[in-house]
């Protein structure tokens, strides 16, 4: 091992917390809840692992819109995992 300590808590961990089996459990529809406003749309810029968070609970009236940053390869379009997080990064700094 290198000695690199993880430096956040994955959602996909097996994390037990209290009466919860995982973090979504835990997380239940708070998350959704926090970003969800009067105009219902929600602009996706997390990975599938913490998008998962909000999708599940999204009802038929929420404006759902996922952007994906990916780069032109021969006819097909690839995301690039580093290259995708830092782009989902200058985005959020952007909206924000």
């Amino acid at each position: 091992m290198d000695g690199v300590e993880p430096y956040r808590l994955e959602m996909q961990a097996k994390a037990a917390i209290g009466t919860s089996a995982n973090l979504y459990d835990f997380w239940d529809d708070r998350l959704y809840r926090e970003v969800v406003d009067d105009s219902r749309i929600i602009i996706n810029l997390a990975s599938k692992e913490y998008s998962r968070c909000i999708e599940k609970y999204l009802v038929p009236d929420d404006r759902y819109i996922t952007i994906t940053f990916c780069e032109q390869s021969g006819d097909r379009l690839v995301t690039k995992g580093t290259y995708a997080k830092m782009a989902r990064g200058e985005m959020v700094r952007y909206i924000l």
